[in-house]
């Protein structure tokens, strides 16, 4: 008898662990996982669109053209660019020596194509004093190489012609 009972509150056990089990496998797979700290994270989040990805400010930290690397202290590599999320941003050209420092402001524009594969872009050249011309250059279309939350990668290919940069975000 007494061998009967332990059975059945063997059987028991294994029951409401089998339960336990059941709970805790169908609470994990639930939409919302919570993480350490308290965070909720969804496991279906939207990756960041290009879009997102590419807005902030960057330095150049590689140009190639037609496939020699140009020397990092080449007076043109020291610019800054600003990307918005709106299409617009700026092209800053930092120029000086040793007795003055200069920034030259290009404004942007800018879009992907449908499928995110072609970076466009234009500027507006600059006056002899500095400042922006009225017309917008052409339209440039430059291979997206590389996209993440620090780095960008653009360039394009022709058969007498190539150059591509490495921009990093600077924030």
């Amino acid at each position: 008898m007494e061998f009967v009972k332990n059975e059945k509150m063997k059987k028991s056990r294994i029951g409401l662990g089998m339960l336990v089990m059941m709970s805790l496998v169908m609470t994990s797979c639930s939409k919302e996982e919570e993480v350490a700290d308290g965070i909720v994270e969804d496991p279906e989040l939207i990756e960041p669109s290009n879009t997102e990805l590419i807005t902030g400010s960057y330095s150049i930290a590689l140009a190639v053209v037609n496939g020699d690397t140009i020397d990092p202290n080449a007076q043109w590599m020291d610019q800054t660019f600003v990307v918005e999320q709106d299409g617009t941003g700026a092209q800053m050209l930092h120029v000086g020596n040793d007795s003055i420092a200069l920034t030259f402001e290009k404004p942007l524009e800018w879009y992907f194509n449908e499928s995110e594969e072609l970076w466009n872009m234009r500027t507006k050249e600059l006056d002899d004093n500095g400042n922006p011309v009225e017309e917008w250059d052409d339209w440039v279309p430059y291979d997206v190489l590389k996209l993440t939350n620090k780095e960008f990668w653009y360039g394009l290919s022709y058969p007498e012609f190539s150059m591509e940069f490495h921009l990093e975000k600077i924030n």
